[in-house]
């Protein structure tokens, strides 16, 4: 009897500290950040591509077909290691362009790029204290935008949209979890990171993976209901595979997400063209 009262403390226990180890959580660090650098949209420069400023920010209206679009901030040195956290803010930012990070330290020669995950409208959050060259002073960061390599011909890729703003935190647990769930929940396009429009070497570091701590999570609940619970033979076969159920449905919806997001796209880029047009404007 006494099992059952622990059992389900137990669990959410073992599932915090698969949480904790999988994000991971910055322990000596507080749950919000201590300081938060803003950039408004309105203070970026159009280096390539036009733009105009708004009420609402930075309107990017045009970018080169050769080249995307880029719109640069200059900065005062800012400590990379104490603001790993990048977070920034988009209006009806286009499904079909590939979103990239832009930033030079100061023993920099040239500018850095990392492809970092789109957001259509709200915020997007990453972690960037792995990425190579997020150290000592950052001088310059920006974001550019390029045609999804090979699914979107570059004459059909553009639509407008407003850079709102660009924020970088401090270390903080609301922020280390922001980024971790866009990593494993936010969008993705159909380029293989071979094809991006930066190469292979201009991706995000790999976060650690949904699918071993859904695994490792349903392990752990099934050998606590044995301990705790006595499920034994039958009913401890019974209730595995109930857990494996629901790890494969939780896993399953997510990759359905990603997928109406990569059609989603696709219906963007081709969806307003007659067939003969969609014939005549292939991806490069």
């Amino acid at each position: 009897m006494r099992g059952r009262h622990i059992f389900v403390p137990a669990v959410l226990l073992a599932w915090a500290m698969l949480l904790a180890l999988f994000v991971p959580i910055p322990l000596g660090a507080p749950f919000e950040p201590a300081d938060i650098v803003t950039l408004e949209g309105r203070t970026f420069t159009a280096i390539i591509g036009r733009s105009e400023i708004d009420a609402n920010g930075l309107r990017v209206a045009g970018m080169e077909v050769e080249d995307g679009a880029l719109q640069i901030r200059v900065l005062d040195g800012l400590d990379a290691a104490a603001h790993p956290i990048l977070r920034y803010r988009f209006e009806n930012f286009p499904r079909t362009l590939e979103l990239v990070l832009v930033f030079r330290g100061e023993a920099d020669t040239e500018a850095r790029t990392v492809t970092i995950p789109t957001v259509v409208s709200g915020r997007g959050t990453v972690d960037l204290s792995s990425v190579p060259g997020w150290h000592g002073r950052i001088q310059e960061i920006g974001f550019a935008q390029y045609p999804g390599a090979q699914s979107v011909p570059p004459g059909s890729a553009f639509q407008p949209f407003v850079l709102r703003d660009a924020q970088l935190w401090s270390p903080s647990w609301s922020g280390a979890l922001a980024a971790r769930m866009q990593d494993w929940f936010g969008a993705r396009s159909w380029a293989l990171m071979s094809l991006s429009a930066l190469g292979p070497d201009a991706a995000l570091p790999p976060g650690r993976s949904l699918v071993l701590m859904m695994i490792m999570g349903m392990v752990a609940t099934v050998l606590l209901g044995s301990w705790l619970l006595g499920w034994r033979s039958a009913k401890l076969g019974r209730m595995s595979l109930i857990a494996a159920v629901v790890a494969w449905l939780v896993l399953d919806l997510r990759w359905l997400h990603g997928l109406h997001a990569r059609h989603s796209a696709t219906r963007d880029a081709y969806a307003h063209l007659p067939a003969s047009e969609r014939q005549r404007r292939l991806p490069d």
